[in-house]
């Protein structure tokens, strides 16, 4: 029992000690009990915390002893009882300890001690008490323990009453009573119940909307009719007990309250349906089942009417419109929405304490209630969420109930984060609709994220729709769709579902006049013809199921945020590209389509979730991920993936590989370029036998994992631009003999890393902007070496080393912009070099001879006096040189130069007339070109310059003019 459901006792001198035994037994069994500790006749006048008492109290219990009578006060106490009894559903229990309930006082006894027995009342009283039903109990014998425990599992069952019958009439409660009064054969007169008409045992369903007020009439119609029955019981909220508590713990309670004795022990359904059926076939019961859900709930209570006495009563309460075809069932009620008249009053009970609305809230008052569609709970809900709130909360409050409500009724289990996108996108201020709707809790956040809501709400979103678009009532609930486009301009939410396999598809001519849509749902639905500037507001595409066969031309909904496609048969689906969707903010659910193999979401920048269901496609082998900034992480369970090849996330926001990685045996490309969040690969990376390029530039990485040695088949690590990383691991020298290409390059490593342990390793060594002091010594023992790229290594100084004439395979060097001084003369033995990079090696004074092989020759220095010699050419191309040289002299185009700062070889191509045409290659003269302070205009300037003109002219240097 609840702590505020007092129990108010009366104490005579003759049963104190019966009294005292009383008020343990109740107050063991959780009843809060007020007791009069007064000696009986010690007072003229009733105190006034008594009066207080019996008001606060569900139940009263006199103890009328003998000399209880001799008390003004205990009269005054007893009419005050009697009036809460008439007024306010107040229960009294009354006991005759010693006294005859037939005869109860003398009036000449009491005459001598001075009562005054002309006063009506207190006569009435007396007699109206004798009538009551009560306990009779005899002093003189010693069984008041039995006695006891009887009397108190009667006042908990009459508490239990008590709690149902509440205080006040409910709003409106008179218009709904009558017919389920009617149907179980109650004459109902003047507001009570009179008499049970017949024989019959009857059962009435009461069926309707949640929140609709079933439970509520249920309630009332058993405080009117349970004084008229031996045995009552009210089972509440079956739907929501059952869940947590078995059913045959609730057909105990059932029997403990028809028989009024402890619960018994059922182990099982069937037994508590054999006690049910033979113990009350002769006692007429009254029995509520609220909120029954499902049949077998109901046969565990009342499966046959013949389990019950003559003139039984049953009542169901349920949402289950089905329930409604079980044979036995004699009569059903559907509970309608409340009148708008009796909704406001209701409304302005709770948001004010009045009947009526106040001065300056009549409009709004009206406005909300007519909003919210009649429905009682939801209107006792929002009514109490607004008590004493300012005039600003009422106006958002109407706000949201026009605006958010019917948009939210679609994504019940949803994800909460994938609807506030959509919300957000059309301006719903979705965080501050939510709060509203768990302060008044008829919204939940579970614990999993998902948006929870109450079924109540549900249906009153959809009364809106319908109250906002009358015309077209079928569309408005959002589950259909009418082939006469009228009457359908204000729908914002659209669902349409269809059985697998439906033949049925939609037109463009049916989209025109949706021009608000927000959100379709196209459950395997189909869509044909040109949809070209159609569906332009919508932000939310949920079409799974979409079928095999897409005929729709021109649907481009450029204001997407979402879009769902999965459950869809595209069975052989091998490539999926959605690159560039930005708006898209999760990907589908890929589970119906098992064999793709290529995923793209390139650019899709606003995506944060990937869809778990992308760890089942076994046979997926590439995903792309590249530029998608806002994901930042990726689901556990894709370390799963065997199948994977290429994994792309360069740009995205991910801190952290996989350490289920280790399972990806089939990885061979690991690119996170520009992952800015990453720092550390996992030490589990050495299981990815197959990997052979491992990129991750500009990452925050700082340092690798000794286990790469284990990447046998690794062929490019990439660490460009890795900022934070300052040496690599002794193990890198130990990789096999795939790895071709290692970058360091922009990063701040000193040494490059020593391979002498395997002078197999590697192919390409790229250390450009690197913090590099000296070429090591040990570089000849690279064999293998074809390229070399130090350029921009401005602290690189000193001699290359003479021991590179060992680098045969050797085809580039790249050394510019470096503070090398010399080159040993053993380079004109790398036969194979072909491209030689010397810019702006101002430390350079000479060069040594040169390889013949060399094609490509780029130099420049503040200190070179001597140019090297000139490559070999034949005698015929050396003559067409030469000729060209002149041309240009002459010209004027070039000019003789003492010193230097800029070369370049001539490049004889080959016309397709067989001519030969000399070419110089101007690619590095800009690094050699002195910048002015002016910005070269832009393009569009220049051809609007030149675009009046009859004639432009360019240089043109082998003509010799402008």
């Amino acid at each position: 029992m609840k702590t505020e459901e007092l129990c108010y006792i009366f104490i005579s001198s003759w049963s104190r000690h019966f009294a005292n035994r009383l008020l343990a037994g109740l107050s063991n069994a959780g009843i809060s009990v007020f007791r009069d500790e007064k000696e009986v006749g010690a007072a003229k006048e009733i105190d006034p915390t008594l009066v207080e008492a019996i008001g606060q109290s569900k139940i009263s219990i006199p103890i009328i002893s003998p000399d209880y009578a001799s008390s003004e006060s205990c009269f005054m106490g007893l009419a005050k009882m009697l009036e809460w009894r008439d007024t306010r559903n107040h229960a009294i229990v009354p006991i005759f300890y010693g006294v005859d309930p037939s005869d109860i006082g003398s009036f000449a006894k009491h005459n001598k001690r001075g009562i005054n027995w002309h006063l009506d009342s207190w006569k009435s009283a007396l007699h109206r008490i004798g009538q009551l039903k009560g306990y009779r109990f005899d002093h003189t014998t010693d069984q008041d323990g039995r006695f006891i425990s009887e009397l108190i599992l009667y006042v908990t069952w009459q508490l239990k009453n008590a709690e149902l019958l509440g205080t006040s009439m409910p709003v409106g409660i008179n218009n709904q009573v009558r017919k389920p009064m009617t149907r179980l054969d109650v004459d109902y007169r003047n507001g009570q119940a009179v008499a049970i008409r017949g024989n019959g045992v009857r059962m009435a369903w009461i069926h309707g909307i949640g929140g609709i007020g079933k439970t509520t009439l249920a309630k009332f119609i058993y405080s009117q009719l349970y004084p008229l029955f031996e045995g009552c019981s009210y089972l509440g909220n079956i739907r929501e007990v059952s869940k947590t508590e078995p059913l045959e713990h609730l057909q105990s309670r059932l029997v403990s309250d028809l028989l009024k004795q402890e619960p018994i022990s059922l182990d099982f359904v069937e037994e508590g349906i054999q006690h049910i059926a033979n113990k009350f076939r002769r006692k007429r019961v009254l029995i509520v089942l609220d909120d029954v859900h499902e049949s077998h709930q109901l046969e565990a209570f009342a499966g046959k009417l013949s389990w019950f006495g003559s003139r039984s009563k049953i009542i169901v309460t349920t949402r289950n419109a089905g329930m409604g075809y079980i044979p036995h069932m004699f009569a059903a009620y559907e509970v309608k929405p409340m009148k708008f008249d009796k909704s406001l009053c209701l409304f302005c009970r709770h948001a004010f304490g009045e009947s009526s609305p106040r001065e300056n809230y009549e409009d709004l008052s009206e406005q909300i209630v007519s909003k919210i569609g009649g429905i009682p709970l939801v209107i006792e809900v929002l009514g109490s969420f607004l008590y004493r709130k300012k005039k600003e909360t009422w106006d958002e409050t109407l706000h949201q109930l026009r605006k958010f409500q019917p948009v939210c009724l679609f994504f019940i289990g949803q994800d909460k984060r994938i609807p506030f996108y959509m919300w957000e996108d059309c301006d719903f201020c979705p965080s501050s609709g939510i709060d509203s709707l768990l302060l008044t809790s008829l919204v939940k956040i579970r614990e999993n994220n998902k948006l929870s809501m109450y079924g109540l709400l549900r249906d009153l979103g959809l009364a809106i729709v319908r109250d906002e678009d009358t015309a077209n009532p079928e569309g408005a609930a959002g589950c259909g769709i009418t082939r006469k486009p009228s009457g359908t301009e204000r729908v914002q939410a659209r669902c349409l579902k269809y059985a697998n396999g439906s033949s049925d598809y939609f037109t463009r001519e049916e989209f025109q006049s949706l021009s608000k849509l927000r959100f379709l749902k196209l459950d395997s639905a189909n869509i044909r013809g040109d949809f070209i500037n159609i569906l332009s507001n919508l932000r939310w595409f949920d079409w799974r199921g979409c079928p095999m066969t897409f005929e729709a031309m021109n649907l481009h909904p450029g204001k997407l945020v979402i879009l769902d496609l999965s459950w869809s048969k595209m069975q052989q689906l091998k490539v999926l590209n959605l690159t560039g969707c930005n708006e898209m903010l999760m990907t589908p659910d890929f589970s119906n389509y098992p064999q793709l193999e290529m995923l793209i979401l390139e650019r899709c920048s606003q995506l944060v979730e990937i869809h778990r269901s992308i760890c089942d496609l076994t046979s997926l082998v590439s995903l792309n991920l590249k530029s998608c900034s806002n994901l930042s992480e990726l689901p556990p369970e894709m370390g799963y993936m065997e199948a994977l090849k290429e994994l792309l996330i360069d740009g995205t926001s991910i801190p952290e590989i996989l350490e289920s990685i280790a399972r990806m045996r089939g990885l061979q490309t690991l690119s996170a370029y520009n992952c800015r969040s990453l720092t550390y690969p996992p030490e589990t990376i050495c299981f990815t036998e197959a990997l052979s390029m491992l990129l991750l530039d500009n990452a925050l990485i700082v340092q690798l994992p000794n286990s790469i040695r284990s990447l046998v088949k690794l062929e490019r690590l990439s660490l460009r631009d890795c900022r934070e990383i300052q040496k690599l691991p002794e193990s890198i020298a130990n990789l096999g003999c795939s790895f071709l290409e290692l970058d360091v390059s922009g990063t701040p490593i000193v040494e490059p890393p020593d391979s002498t342990s395997n002078p197999q390793l590697p192919r390409v060594l790229k250390m450009e902007r690197c913090h590099v002091r000296k070429f090591p010594s040990a570089i000849g023992e690279l064999r293998k070496l074809e390229e070399i790229h130090a350029s921009h290594c401005r602290s690189l100084e000193g001699s290359i080393p003479s021991n590179i004439e060992n680098l045969q395979f050797l085809k580039i060097l790249m050394l510019g912009y470096t503070c090398v001084s010399s080159l040993p003369e053993s380079i004109q033995l790398l036969s194979h070099l072909r491209t030689l990079n010397l810019l702006a090696c101002d430390g350079l004074e000479t060069l040594p001879v040169l390889p013949l092989s060399l094609t490509c020759l780029r130099i420049s220095s503040k200190k070179m006096s001597i140019i090297p010699a000139a490559r070999r050419f034949a005698p015929k191309v050396i003559l067409k040189i030469k000729e060209e040289i002149e041309r240009l002299l002459s010209a004027g185009f070039i000019r003789s130069a003492r010193f230097i700062e800029w070369l370049s070889n001539l490049v004889p191509i080959k016309k397709k007339n067989d001519k030969l045409r000399v070419c110089v290659d101007f690619r590095d003269l800009n690094a050699a070109t002195p910048k002015d302070e002016y910005q070269m205009p832009m393009a569009d300037m220049l051809i609007d310059s030149a675009s009046n003109n009859e004639m432009m002219s360019l240089m043109d240097g082998h003509s010799g003019y402008n």
